[in-house]
């Protein structure tokens, strides 16, 4: 609704839609990483590290099958969102250049590792993945809930990999 009003103001809503996919995707890669710690890794986290590598490979055979019997095996192209390059160097010999999609993925990846390293360096749950990650019976005695953190980092995973998966779903389109 918002949308419709919004067009028939004549703005245009399309990088709006596309940023709507984009945190969409965040947030529901996001959740299926909270589940998936909750699933299969939680239960099996103070076992031998055998159990939870086999469980690992389980997760991994059933998220494959199940995108596939969901959302088919078919390549799927997406709409190229930026077009065009530029040139960076040229000689009589050669020429360089870089497509905007490139310069794209430069800068976004620039943008999320920047946000995830100011995030694990200042914040207070930053530090307790920190020290979850240096000695997690001995932060768990300092009064860390490690499976708050454990979770959370599932999560910034999954989070980043959707980011990974938008960007690279740009770059490697099939016209």
């Amino acid at each position: 609704m918002i949308i419709a009003a919004l067009m028939m103001m004549g703005i245009d809503t399309g990088w709006l839609l596309v940023a709507a996919g984009f945190v969409g995707a965040i947030v529901i890669a996001s959740a299926y990483g909270w589940s998936i710690e909750r699933v299969a890794y939680r239960p099996v986290r103070n076992s031998k590290r055998l159990i939870a590598l086999i469980s690992a490979i389980g997760m991994s055979i059933f998220l494959q099958n199940y995108v596939s019997l969901t959302e088919g095996s078919r390549d799927v192209a997406l709409p190229s969102l930026f077009n065009g390059q530029w040139v960076v160097g040229h000689s009589e010999n050669f020429s360089a250049s870089i497509t905007t999609m490139q310069a794209v993925i430069w800068i976004v990846t620039f943008l999320a590792m920047l946000a995830l390293t100011v995030f694990i360096r200042y914040s207070r749950m930053g530090r307790a993945c920190r020290a979850c990650a240096e000695d997690l019976k001995m932060a768990s005695l300092l009064g860390i809930n490690t499976d708050r953190v454990i979770a959370l980092t599932f999560v910034i995973g999954a989070a980043m990999a959707a980011v990974a998966g938008v960007l690279l779903g740009q770059f490697l389109r099939r016209n």
